[in-house]
């Protein structure tokens, strides 16, 4: 029994350090429940902006602007990413005790999550920056360029 669970504990937080960090699509619910919507619709990630500057005739302020804030967000995200690792390390550490401190396995969770959540924000700032940034002219390009989105089933 005491197998298992820390079996299961041990699989749980690989698969929480193994989620992608980029946003999370909710899993495929119930059919009855209407469908919601990606929190990625409506923007566009710097990397499409970026490969396509000179389609969308994007202005040298606009460039540095874009490229300042990227900068600004990377380095953000890899102090955070950084603490991450250490938290997910320290969760390790608690799971494969002979008996796991719930109470300290829960708290340490909560550490992870606040990780997680502060890098999704960092995250969403970027691109509401950047959409922010761009002109309706560019925005209706970029709509054009842009791949179609795949739905998960």
């Amino acid at each position: 029994m005491i197998k298992s669970m820390k079996k299961f504990f041990t699989l749980f937080i690989l698969a929480l350090g193994l989620v992608q960090i980029g946003w999370a699509q909710p899993p495929n619910q119930h059919r009855s429940r209407p469908r919601q919507p990606h929190l990625k619709q409506g923007f566009f990630p710097p990397e499409m902006v970026m490969q396509n500057q000179q389609k969308i005739g994007l202005t040298t302020s606009q460039q540095q602007y874009i490229s300042n804030e990227m900068q600004r967000t990377q380095a953000e995200f890899n102090k955070l990413q950084w603490a991450l690792h250490r938290e997910m390390e320290k969760m390790h550490t608690l799971t494969q005790q002979t008996k796991v401190n719930e109470k300290a396995a829960l708290l340490q969770l909560e550490k992870i999550l606040a990780l997680e959540r502060q890098i999704k924000k960092q995250q969403l700032r970027l691109m509401i920056r950047i959409k922010n940034q761009l002109t309706d002219k560019q925005k209706a390009t970029l709509k054009k360029i842009a791949p179609p989105r795949r739905h998960r089933r």
